[in-house]
C-alpha cells in the first residue's frame, strides 16, 4: 500500500512593507526603540543606515541592540551621538524594501 499526502505549496516572496517608527524625540534617561519589521519568505534580514551610511548596532557595546526576530533597534543610555536620520532595509533572496526615514533627535 502507498499513501500519498498532498503537500501544501511553499510560496516564496520578497519582503513587503518594512514598517518603521515616526520621528522620535529622545530622552537620554530612557530607552528608545526604532521599529522595523517586514514579512517575507524566506524571513528577511535587516540592515540600518544612519545619515545615509551603513549603521552597525554591534559597534555600540550592547548599548544599541537589534530586537530578536525583527529588525527594530533598541537604544539604552542615549547620547547626542545617537541623533540622526535612520532607515531600515529588509532583504531576502527575492528582493528588498526600505522603510520610511526616521529622525531621532533630542527632546527640547
Amino acid at each position: 500500500y502507498f499513501v500519498h499526502r498532498r503537500n501544501e505549496p511553499v510560496v516564496f516572496f520578497a519582503p513587503d512593507s518594512a514598517v518603521s517608527s515616526n520621528g522620535e524625540y529622545m530622552n537620554p534617561s530612557n530607552t528608545q526603540t526604532l521599529r522595523c519589521r517586514a514579512e517575507g519568505n524566506p524571513k528577511p534580514t535587516y540592515k540600518w543606515t544612519k545619515n545615509g551610511n551603513a549603521y552597525d548596532p554591534s559597534a555600540h557595546l550592547n548599548r544599541v541592540v537589534v530586537v530578536p526576530n525583527e529588525g527594530s533597534l533598541l537604544f539604552h543610555n542615549l547620547t547626542s551621538g545617537d541623533e540622526g536620520v535612520y532607515q531600515c532595509e529588509a532583504i531576502n533572496a527575492y528582493g528588498a524594501v526600505l522603510s520610511e526615514k526616521v529622525i531621532l533627535q533630542r527632546a527640547c
